[in-house]
């Protein structure tokens, strides 16, 4: 559920070009930035939502293709937004930091996946996966009981179910935390609209990564979950609720793909086993 206003949320965009670990806008006085709403590509349908499309990105074409259709993260914070409304001065960020970025999103959907489905392997791998990529950034907290690098407290005879709590105490405690840090500048405030003579909110997103952020602590306020195609060739996550345990790939091409898979590797066994039958009735 998107709450009023939101949309009305701006953020510019203007072409893009690559130099060694920069991204940097292209000055063109004929073309200055184009404002939208990110919240457009937000709640009408799985493909669409733009926080999924950004943990997706793998290659530096495709986040100069990304940052080309929907702007700069705004790593400069309230410099950019500026910069866009006041003049036309070229922008850059840096492609090291998008790309930590890309990483923590894409983790954090993965642990999201991970808890929700009870899987414990993945959900500790997730873990130590996000703090691995924090690390001189920020703090993520895992009990020593289950951190292998904690020579102290760690303990390897503790039970699947032992272990189940304290990994999802700790998980969720992860994600609550990153999203939070993100949304800490995200805020509604009081307008008055003459036109309808009335008092309305309105919202302050300031950044695109903030917008995206808030779109996923929205549809984790949802009743919606965060879903990997079973496609094992596609790295797409999908939206569902969370009692709907059919859907399980992002869109009918990538069933068709896994059904086709599934059916030479059938195929190719039974031939397999026909063969060590056969060779062994020689024998």
């Amino acid at each position: 559920m998107i709450p009023d206003n939101i949309r009305d949320s701006q953020w510019g965009k203007k072409p893009v070009r690559i130099e060694g670990d920069r991204l940097r806008s292209i000055f063109d006085p004929w073309h200055p930035w184009q404002f939208y709403s990110p919240f457009e590509f937000f709640g009408r349908d799985r493909e669409e939502s733009l926080y999924m499309r950004f943990a997706a990105l793998e290659s530096n074409e495709d986040i100069r293709s990304f940052v080309n259709d929907f702007g700069f993260l705004g790593l400069q914070g309230i410099s950019l937004r500026k910069i866009m409304i006041e003049n036309d001065a070229e922008v850059e960020e840096s492609l090291t930091e998008i790309k930590f970025q890309i990483s923590r999103m894409h983790i954090l959907l993965g642990l999201q996946q991970a808890l929700t489905e009870k899987n414990l392997l993945k959900a500790k791998r997730s873990l130590l996966s996000l703090r691995s990529a924090c690390k001189g950034r920020r703090r993520i907290f895992i009990s020593g009981i289950i951190d292998p690098d904690n020579s102290h407290g760690y303990d390897d005879t503790i039970d699947a179910e032992g272990e189940w709590e304290v990994v999802k105490l700790d998980g969720y405690h992860a994600i609550v935390q990153e999203i939070s840090h993100e949304l800490q500048d995200v805020h509604q405030t009081l307008m008055y609209d003459f036109s309808t003579e009335c008092y309305k909110g309105q919202w302050i997103v300031p950044t695109l990564l903030s917008a995206m952020y808030t779109m996923f602590s929205l549809d984790l306020q949802g009743g919606k979950i965060l879903r990997k195609c079973q496609n094992t060739t596609c790295l797409k996550y999908f939206e569902v609720y969370a009692n709907d345990t059919r859907k399980i790939y992002h869109d009918p091409s990538c069933a068709a793909l896994q059904a086709q898979r599934n059916y030479r590797q059938k195929t190719k066994k039974k031939k397999e086993e026909a063969s060590q039958t056969s060779s062994a009735g020689e024998d």
